[in-house]
């Protein structure tokens, strides 16, 4: 693999103690082909795409920031169900 072929990309997480970098490639795949899907189809996803290419940004930095955004999605409604699963399962213990 060429140094090229990383450019632009954040450092990578060695640090994840839950998964490797296996699943943090597979995260990284599964978020890009949703914001690639949102740019193609009408909604909020392509509207905040044009809307950041609007101001000025390049596509991949538009992209970028989509990528981002449904990222802090995804992570509240992951939190927001471990949380609700963690209160069912301490008042069930009750």
């Amino acid at each position: 693999m060429s140094s090229n072929m990383r450019q632009g990309g954040g450092p990578t997480n060695l640090s994840n103690p839950d998964g490797g970098l296996a699943e943090t490639a597979s995260s990284n795949a599964a978020v890009h082909r949703i914001a690639i899907t949102q740019t193609r189809l009408d909604g909020l996803g392509k509207a905040y795409y044009e809307k950041r290419l609007n101001a000025g940004d390049s596509k991949p930095e538009a992209l970028r920031c989509l990528k981002r955004r449904l990222s802090r999605i995804v992570y509240r409604c992951l939190q927001t169900d471990h949380t609700a699963r963690a209160g069912t399962c301490i008042q069930a213990a009750a």
